[in-house]
């Protein structure tokens, strides 16, 4: 698996720096079959699409680690599971 994931890794980061800056501004379209969900520029659609996701998984993650009853680390600053220096 971990393989699997290393190799999709190098093939995406070759992509990307591969692409011309202009491409980064060709629209790109989010669809569910017929149905258009989003049209936006390729950056919109990494920052809209890919951050917000990446955001949604680390909140998932401090709710479970919080049923788990783990501290949770702070993931954009200090948590306020975190001992604080005095």
């Amino acid at each position: 698996m971990k393989t699997i994931l290393t190799l999709g890794l190098e093939e995406n980061k070759a992509t990307l720096e591969d692409m011309a800056e202009s491409d980064w501004f060709n629209e790109w379209v989010l669809k569910a079959g017929d149905h258009e969900i989003a049209r936006l520029p390729r950056a919109g659609a990494i920052r809209f699409i890919v951050n917000n996701h990446i955001v949604h998984h680390r909140g998932q993650l401090t709710v479970y680690l919080r049923l788990l009853d783990i501290a949770v680390p702070g993931l954009y600053g200090p948590s306020a599971d975190e001992a604080m220096s005095s």
